[in-house]
């Protein structure tokens, strides 16, 4: 099989650990490092014995021609990264969860991601104990699902996308309809870089006849000495009281 040839946006210490990913996989090809801080981007690049440097990321995608280009940047910079990536010729993009921090933003990727493969870095999905629990729902072998909860001691922004990703995974491969109506409420206040976050935040989520219950910050129940647990039933009208808990 091919190597996948991939370019990487962003060398800070999250950047470097997706570098340390990638070569350990063994089917990426990384064949270029990008940051605008030229210190940090030649710090990587001999850690890494990386030789080809970029310090624009338009020239680097038009000269190198990626098959991904994988941007690790904080959220706050997500659509003034994204666009003009694509507008390089980057044919698909890795961005890290938030996708955005305003309506707006999310909005725009949406209208950027119908031409070109945006992705999202929701990897929980794939570790193993997740990949044996996905093969059970879809053999149905846990029973008829009717009741999902999902919850993150974090605000919605922070782990949210982590736990809503697993938990409408685990919806979707049990034969669930999408998301139809949901109804929240939230208290306090947190912050996100500059963001406003609830500090506080519990739903319920309309998945035809079945339903899922989110908690995320102090008011989703703690886990003991635990940062992921499953629990279920294995009889024939099985219940899955606890899909994902995050301390």
């Amino acid at each position: 099989m091919d190597k996948l040839r991939v370019v990487q946006v962003g060398c800070g210490e999250r950047g470097q650990l997706h570098t340390e990913a990638m070569l350990a996989a063994g089917v990426i090809d990384l064949v270029v490092l990008c940051d605008l801080d030229a210190g940090r981007l030649q710090a990587a690049g001999e850690r890494f014995g990386i030789t080809r440097l970029y310090g624009d990321m338009a020239a680097m995608i038009r000269q190198e021609q990626p098959e991904l280009v994988d941007i690790i940047t904080p959220p706050t910079l997500r659509v003034a990264v994204v666009e003009p990536a694509l507008e390089a010729g980057a044919p698909a993009v890795l961005i890290e969860k938030p996708i955005a921090l305003k309506p707006s933003e999310a909005r725009r990727l949406v209208e950027l991601g119908r031409e070109r493969l945006i992705a999202v870095n929701t990897q929980y999905q794939w570790m193993p104990h997740w990949q044996r629990f996905w093969a059970l729902l879809a053999e149905r072998a846990l029973g008829e699902v009717r009741l999902l909860r999902a919850s993150t001691r974090c605000n919605i922004l922070e782990q949210g996308p982590h736990i809503l990703d697993l938990a409408l995974k685990a919806a979707s491969l049990s034969g669930l309809p999408e998301p139809e109506w949901v109804l929240a409420a939230a208290s306090g206040l947190e912050y996100f870089g500059d963001i406003p976050v609830p500090a506080d935040l519990s739903a319920i989520v309309g998945l035809g006849e079945a339903r899922l219950y989110l908690n995320a910050g102090p008011s989703a129940p703690a886990v003991p000495e635990r940062r992921i647990f499953i629990t279920s039933s294995k009889s024939k009208s099985a219940v899955i009281p606890a899909v994902c808990g995050f301390l």
